[in-house]
């Protein structure tokens, strides 16, 4: 009876199989299902790109992501020496975001629409860049380019907080842009891994630097990961060639390594990194944010509040374990049983810890104060639903693979050449992973069906607006024109002072300033130029409407953290900075006090010198001065981009010292050296004292040497270091000067 039944399930098979290749209807059937895939993927790209592209639009050009626009002006004004110029935080975007959107701002202007333009392609492209790394990772299989499209229309549907003031991912200046470099540094290693020249990892080392330099953020979440999935990939067991490959992986991330903050000497104008972390008590506390923010970057409930709901969180986090789990399962068991192509277990891994190493890094970070530091977990946006992606090929080769050892089992006369007929123990197994990977297929469905529809229907509270404040900026510099204030200063957010020029067409500018040493309004030390507090700013950027004689500056007296407290307080330090106003108009509530003077004058006032540190002349011991991070403020006037342990690098060709000469006259050494290599052609510096020339030097780069003038009389000194720009050639991309010490040397 069983063999009866055999024979008429072969003969029943083989007559389906026959009819299927007499009419084609099999065939036919495929390709109506493959033009359905694409006319659905299609159509999840278009909305999803025409949904982002609304989100993007409505995020406002605020000082940060101005940052771009204002370097760009000063490139086109200055040239390249803006670039070593420009007083960056520690993530300058210097490569990654400024040159990048630099041609932008060259051709269209300074247009207010440019930085929402700029975040949403930047977001675009690295989201099709997740998808071409599921293809490379899937590839050969037929479905390998429904994988990406389909990975790459649902990332688009990101929800508008993650995409704005919690993720920032389309920020034109932020973590978000990083994601791009780091992950498209990873497409030559995949292709690397497929057999493709070993001289594709020339551009991933390449990738990384720009990446790295530009946000040390880099470094923890691409750069580190993709070192250690080499040497993991190496110590994994394969082929002696793919050993190889791995290590080659592993050296093209060296040079980032060795490269430093300051990119072999090339940018030294870049401050340097440095990580500070937080008490051990706060790392649970810490872990809840960053989960947190993992909640409403990734939100796949629709019609709830990631950020106001805490059911709705759990509810996130709950499946984003299930997933988790689920993957994993699937992975494991493929790996076991050698089924995953190591470009899969290469990019699994870097994954893996890319996401537990940056997550770790955030407990232990005193950076995690709220929610919007969650920032720094951005790529998890990405790299959680590439992981999740990375499994599916497993559930389908799973399934197929059971199909076929199933009607091997069941006696039937084509046996699948691969696979020996299984034992039933085999035959169970298979089952088993084959009901993990439907399950994953099956859960992952609807929780991207879950995340693309919350990204489309948002709660009101994770909706993006029009934010109201910009349109009262708007005004504020309507009502600065109307009064004919061109030229003034203020706090960097609440006057949105680097977004000035951008929101006003250039006919209002706004110089951020801070409270600083002597509880005086000072220039503001990150994300400015020297050169915007000098007099020659006031002429250039008044356009020649007002003589030198008709010169009004203004400061507004908006309260800030970096500034004051409140408008009187403002008011009070404005007055004790820069003396009684001139005149006081009224804005909204708000003062806009006005002085007939410049009110930042080209050399330091008689309190700065008399604050300056003392440099004693001994006849029995040379005396002498470390520039550091503690006594620079008191030392250091303008024309300094960046200050650590080791000295302060200049950013400008002038750079002024301030120091108090006690004793006899007596020579006065500087240590420096210049940048670039230490083959590079020294850089001619002249030393000015309250503007007359005692000493020419020719510095060299590399070893730090005592450059020493002749004697000098005792008194307060301002002296400026004023170094001819030299040739920008392939041993020195941008100039600058390194002084570590002052001294007077004795006998």
């Amino acid at each position: 009876m069983a063999q009866t039944e055999g024979v008429v399930w072969q003969a029943g098979t083989l007559l389906l199989k026959t009819a299927g290749q007499g009419s084609g209807t099999g065939h036919v059937g495929k390709k109506r299902f493959s033009g359905l895939v694409v006319c659905l993927l299609v159509g999840l790209i278009t909305a999803g790109l025409c949904r982002s592209f609304q989100v993007a639009a409505f995020v406002p050009p605020d000082a940060d992501r101005a940052t771009p626009a204002v370097v760009a002006e000063a490139l086109l004004t200055h040239g390249l020496t803006a670039l070593n110029a420009w007083h960056g935080t520690q993530d300058n975007w210097l490569l990654s975001v400024i040159v990048p959107q630099f041609p932008f701002y060259a051709l269209l202007g300074q247009q207010p629409w440019l930085p929402a333009l700029c975040g949403w392609l930047g977001f675009v492209a690295t989201c099709a860049l997740c998808g071409v790394l599921v293809m490379l990772a899937s590839a050969p299989r037929p479905a390998a380019w429904r994988m990406g499209l389909g990975l790459f229309g649902v990332l688009l549907f990101l929800n508008p907080l993650a995409l704005g003031p919690v993720g920032f991912l389309a920020h034109p200046a932020s973590h978000g842009m990083t994601c791009f470099w780091g992950l498209a540094a990873l497409v030559p290693c995949m292709l690397v891994l497929k057999g493709a020249s070993r001289w594709l990892l020339a551009l991933t080392t390449l990738l990384l630097l720009v990446a790295a330099i530009s946000d040390p953020w880099a470094r923890a979440a691409f750069v580190l990961p993709l070192t250690l999935a080499g040497v993991g990939l190496s110590l994994l067991p394969s082929a002696p060639q793919h050993r190889k490959t791995a290590l080659w992986l592993i050296a093209s991330t060296l040079p980032v390594w060795l490269a430093g903050a300051h990119g072999f000497g090339l940018f030294p104008g870049i401050p340097g990194t440095q990580f500070t972390k937080g008490p051990l008590a706060d790392i649970p506390h810490h872990a809840a944010l960053g989960f947190s923010g993992l909640a409403i970057l990734l939100h796949m409930v629709p019609g709830t509040s990631a950020l106001s709901q805490p059911w709705a969180r759990w509810g996130d986090l709950a499946g984003l374990c299930g997933l988790g789990v689920l993957a994993s399962i699937c992975l494991t068991r493929s790996s076991f049983q050698k089924t995953v192509p190591h470009t899969r277990v290469f990019l699994a891994l870097f994954c893996i810890l890319s996401l537990g190493g940056t997550f770790s890094a955030f407990c232990l970070s005193a950076l995690a104060t709220d929610l919007n530091t969650t920032r720094l977990l951005g790529q998890f946006a990405f790299l959680v639903p590439l992981l999740l992606a990375l499994a599916l090929p497993d559930a389908a080769c799973v399934r197929k693979t059971r199909d076929k050892n199933r009607n091997n089992a069941e006696g039937l006369s084509n046996p699948v050449p691969e696979e020996a007929t299984p034992s039933p123990q085999d035959v169970a197994r298979l089952s088993t992973g084959n009901g993990w990977a439907m399950a994953l297929r099956a859960t992952l469905a609807c929780a991207g069906a879950g995340f693309v529809l919350a990204g489309l229907f948002p709660a009101a509270d994770m909706r993006s607006a029009q934010d109201e404040s910009m349109a009262r900026f708007k005004g504020l510099f309507a009502f600065l024109q109307t009064n004919g204030l061109t030229q003034g200063y203020g706090a960097y957010w609440a006057t949105q002072a680097n977004a000035s020029r951008l929101l006003s067409a250039g006919a209002v500018t706004i110089r951020p300033v801070a409270l600083k040493g002597g509880n005086l309004i000072q220039p503001r030390d990150e994300q400015v130029f020297d050169a915007w507090y000098r007099p020659e700013d006031h002429t250039q950027n008044s356009r020649g409407t007002q003589p030198p004689a008709a010169m009004r500056e203004f400061f507004i007296a908006l309260p800030d953290q970096e500034l004051c407290a409140n408008r009187e307080s403002c008011m009070d330090l404005a007055r004790r900075s820069f003396g009684p106003p001139d005149e006081t108009v009224m804005w909204d509530n708000t003062p806009v006090m006005i002085w007939h003077k410049a009110l930042f004058p080209p050399e330091p006032l008689a309190e700065n010198r008399q604050r300056a540190p003392e440099l004693l002349y001994d006849h029995a011991q040379n005396t002498a001065i470390a520039v550091t991070p503690q006594t620079a403020p008191a030392m250091l006037w303008r024309g300094w981009a960046s200050v650590g342990p080791d000295g302060a690098w200049s950013g400008a060709q002038q750079a002024g010292i301030m120091v108090r000469l006690t004793g006899p006259s007596a020579p006065l050494c500087l240590t420096m050296h210049a940048s670039g290599r230490s083959s590079a052609p020294p850089q001619p510096v002249t030393l000015l004292r309250d503007g007359t020339a005692v000493a020419q030097w020719a510095v060299h780069a590399g070893t730090a040497t005592p450059y020493c003038t002749g004697p000098l009389p005792a008194g307060d000194a301002y002296l400026v270091l004023e170094r001819a720009p030299p040739p920008y050639d392939n041993q020195r991309l941008l100039p600058g000067i390194l002084l570590s010490t002052l001294s007077r040397p004795h006998g």
